[in-house]
């Protein structure tokens, strides 16, 4: 049989004729002479690697002592139009570098299988619910209504906002994954912020997810919406407007991001203080005094709470401090609002090493002036 069909009409009576004439003892071959032209040529689609290879999965199944990978999707970089977003880290985690659609990636040793992630979308994402009930699907859960999502305990503030936190355990099967995974557990929150939504996701075995809870949710409590022009490497002074005096025993510590300068007490093993700028009010007093008390796993303060706290007079204004006892570790800082820009002081480390280091804070935090 010869037959040349090269458009996108094909000849379905022709060809089902000869398929029935070909069927049996005795079928006849008959020839098909006819000829279509192409109305354009279509390229040759290949796709070169295997589905799991393309999702961005590894070969190895779900089980014990597998990677755990979401596939990547989309481009690396934050949408247009998404806020940029900073955070802090809980002790021992690890920063990656951002993949497709997610902003920020952070893993933690000693705990392979679990991952945690930022997503930024402009447009809303399709709301909280429907992400929610996207997430509660890949768990192999029911979806909630919009009531079950309003019931949910809340994070506060994040982002100065309440956010719905969804924690749930069942059989894991994320996008492109070939097998679900048993025993796993999700925490979730999913905000909308000025059009856009907003996600913090940690997925992995239960025993690991409940482990690294606080942190997660200490990550969520972090987040803010901006971050500081990049200082000098070198001469903060000359980095902005700011000047200030160091307390005796206070040497500079190397330049770090987001930091307008670091010092090191002497005479105070682990400690460190240093000065941070935000544009605008950058989410306000009461969302960055909860923000730290979120760092050291404590409850936020009240409103009344915090408009109660001490005052120092700083660059002009009266600038709200608080001093957050975490047990071993602690923080002392300070807030000071200019109206275009924040300015906030933070001085870290061991509880006994910061009490004995509190005057002289103050003493820098009231150095601080503008040339």
């Amino acid at each position: 049989m010869r037959c040349t069909i090269a458009g996108p009409g094909v000849l379905i009576a022709a060809l089902a004729a000869v398929a029935a004439s070909g069927c049996g003892e005795g079928s006849v071959t008959r020839p098909i002479d006819e000829t279509r032209t192409l109305d354009h040529v279509r390229p040759e689609q290949t796709v070169p690697v295997d589905t799991r290879t393309r999702m961005g999965l590894n070969d190895a199944p779900m089980g014990a002592g597998a990677e755990f990978r979401h596939p990547p999707m989309g481009g690396a970089e934050s949408p247009a139009g998404a806020p940029a977003l900073a955070w802090d880290l809980p002790p021992g985690w690890k920063e990656l570098a951002p993949t497709p659609l997610r902003t920020g990636n952070f893993s933690v040793p000693g705990h392979d299988r679990l991952e945690c992630y930022v997503t930024v979308l402009p447009g809303g994402g399709g709301g909280v619910t429907a992400n929610l009930n996207r997430w509660r699907k890949q768990m192999g859960l029911a979806e909630m209504s919009d009531a079950d999502v309003a019931a949910l305990p809340r994070m506060r503030p994040v982002l100065g906002a309440d956010a719905p936190l969804l924690l749930m355990d069942g059989t894991f099967k994320g996008p492109g994954m070939e097998k679900a995974a048993d025993g796993f557990t999700m925490a979730a929150i999913a905000l909308e912020r000025g059009g856009t939504a907003i996600f913090v996701k940690m997925v992995g075995p239960s025993a690991d997810v409940r482990a690294e809870l606080d942190g997660f949710k200490s990550v969520c409590l972090s987040l803010r919406d901006s971050r500081p022009s990049a200082p000098a490497a070198t001469a903060p002074q000359e980095a902005s407007p700011f000047s200030w005096t160091a307390p005796a025993g206070w040497t500079e510590g190397p330049a770090k991001s987001m930091r307008l300068v670091t010092f090191i007490p002497k005479d105070a093993p682990g400690v460190e203080c240093y000065v941070t700028v935000l544009g605008g009010a950058a989410g306000g007093v009461e969302a960055n005094v909860n923000r730290w008390r979120g760092q050291l796993h404590l409850a936020p303060l009240s409103a009344d709470a915090i408009a109660s706290l001490p005052t120092v007079p700083v660059l002009g204004r009266t600038a709200r401090m608080v001093e957050i006892d975490g047990g071993a570790a602690g923080l002392t800082g300070l807030v000071c609002e200019l109206g275009a820009q924040t300015v906030f002081v933070k001085m870290t480390g061991p509880m006994d090493a910061l009490r004995g280091q509190r005057a002289a804070f103050v003493e820098f935090c009231k150095s601080l002036s503008q040339p």
